[in-house]
């Protein structure tokens, strides 16, 4: 007999998706199948890379995927690869079986549900059966979240965008320094995740926003932004207005949109607001310290 799922919390989109999966998770114990973990893991398209956006259970760690839009394995024992780094981590934990979902939104590839159980063999046609209803609620709870989500994020980013454009058609360098910075930034965000506990989609907010860190440079004048000389005393201090121009233009961004309360948003504030300070005090425009 399936246990009851909770309809009223798919109802709630203010709901944090952690808070969804550990319901999912307490009401899927009356199954006695033996799962102690679910996670989902976003897909970024842009990179073609995974990272964990939400889970229950046991910490987080690799994980794999292929080319199916499911995946079951009965016995993990037997069926991965020893050798492997992930499958020695996945086995370490205590798991032995696994099933794997493949979650689309209009044909494009949102991530991937992970279930994991202490018991090989759990899912015989009974189990599976048993599970289908929840899991098939649950993911579409997870595809709406992330649908709405990802058209908040898609918006800003084609306005940050076109703004990125013309910092780009006045000066080229600027454009490409832009686009380096934000691919050195998610390499350092993810080597940080390994030592800190940070937000699951840290890395992939940082990617995103760190590229609009000299944003306010549109409003510095081609004399000093395009000068082939070294700035003066006087055209140094102009420069760095580009910091307070940028916080204004984003403020006004995020206003307009209505995204002042969205997940994530003050990640773009502190990078366009702190991305000159230094850690001795000597940065600007805050001088912060430490």
């Amino acid at each position: 007999m399936a246990a009851s799922f909770p309809l009223l919390s798919l109802q709630i989109p203010q709901r944090p998706l952690e808070e969804l999966l550990r319901i999912v998770q307490c009401q899927l114990a009356a199954l006695d199948l033996g799962i102690t973990r679910i996670v989902f893991v976003l897909h970024e398209a842009s990179t073609d890379l995974l990272s964990t956006s939400c889970e229950t259970g046991a910490d987080g760690g690799p994980t794999g995927r292929d080319g199916r839009r499911a995946r079951v394995l009965h016995d993990l024992e037997r069926e991965l690869d020893p050798s492997s780094d992930p499958s020695r981590w996945l086995l370490a934990q205590g798991w032995r079986a696994s099933l794997t979902l493949w979650l689309f939104n209009h044909n494009l590839l949102l991530g991937f549900l992970f279930l994991d159980f202490t018991r090989a063999g759990a899912f015989d046609p009974r189990a599976l059966a048993a599970l289908e209803p929840h899991l098939e609620l649950l993911l579409l709870r997870i595809s709406n979240h992330f649908s709405d989500h990802f058209n908040d994020l898609a918006s800003l980013d084609g306005s940050l965008a076109q703004l990125l454009e013309i910092a780009k058609l006045r000066d080229q360098e600027t454009g490409t320094h832009m686009e380096r910075v934000s691919r050195y930034s998610r390499l350092i965000a993810l080597q940080l995740e390994t030592q800190r506990p940070l937000p699951a989609d840290f890395s992939e907010n940082l990617h995103r926003f760190a590229a609009f860190h000299d944003l306010g440079k549109i409003g510095i004048s081609d004399r000093i932004l395009l000068k082939p000389e070294p700035l003066s005393r006087e055209e140094r201090l102009v420069m760095q207005d580009h910091v307070v121009i940028g916080m204004a233009l984003v403020e006004k961004l995020i206003s307009a949109m209505g995204l002042e309360d969205h997940p994530g948003i003050d990640l773009l504030r502190q990078v366009v607001a702190h991305h000159h300070e230094s850690l001795d005090g000597s940065g600007y425009p805050a001088g912060l310290r430490g």
